[in-house]
């Protein structure tokens, strides 16, 4: 995976010795943290869009979709299903996007949470955002419509966030505090 020029790359490892590019998607720059569900690829690319790549076929990386929309500065997305709908939760710089992408080809926008978000975790009902401004922690019993739970941990340039039990876990990346 390249974040400035390369592109969206797909590596053969089965000798980790010697990877092997197989197929590349030279127009996705810019992408940052990719989210992979069953057999698709979600990239925000920054400062394009965020497409759709079937990679069933890793030979044939191809792009299906795209969550059309201001999505400048998309810098992450968590892919999650709630009965019988996919929804996307994308971390731009200004807010939280929220997309209906279950048919892939023809995704649409649900809602947008007016939080800065660099980094967006979901576990079961519950959203993790993280942002310069704090984490807040949101219901997701009905995804286009997340309630706020609270808002705590303020950090200067936060990236990674993930939670496991009752942890959550963050990474700043100004200060490399964990």
């Amino acid at each position: 995976y390249g974040q400035e020029t390369d592109g969206f790359i797909a590596y053969n490892i089965s000798n980790p010795s010697n990877p092997v590019v197989i197929s590349t998607i030279h127009s996705l720059e810019r992408g940052m943290h990719f989210f992979i569900k069953d057999t698709l690829a979600y990239i925000p690319t920054r400062w394009y869009q965020m497409p759709i790549v079937n990679i069933t076929d890793p030979q044939n990386l191809r792009i299906i979709g795209d969550c059309n929309g201001s999505i400048y500065e998309a810098i992450n997305v968590w892919v999650e299903e709630f009965g019988d709908t996919t929804y996307a939760f994308i971390s731009h710089l200004d807010e939280l996007l929220i997309y209906d992408v279950t048919d892939p080809t023809n995704t649409f926008h649900v809602t947008t949470v007016g939080v800065h978000s660099t980094a967006v975790y979901v576990e079961g009902r519950r959203l993790y955002n993280q942002a310069p401004d704090g984490t807040a922690l949101y219901d997701l019993t009905f995804p286009w419509n997340p309630q706020l739970i609270n808002y705590y941990i303020y950090m200067i340039w936060p990236w990674h966030l993930t939670a496991r039990d009752n942890y959550a876990y963050l990474y700043d990346g100004a200060t490399g505090y964990l």
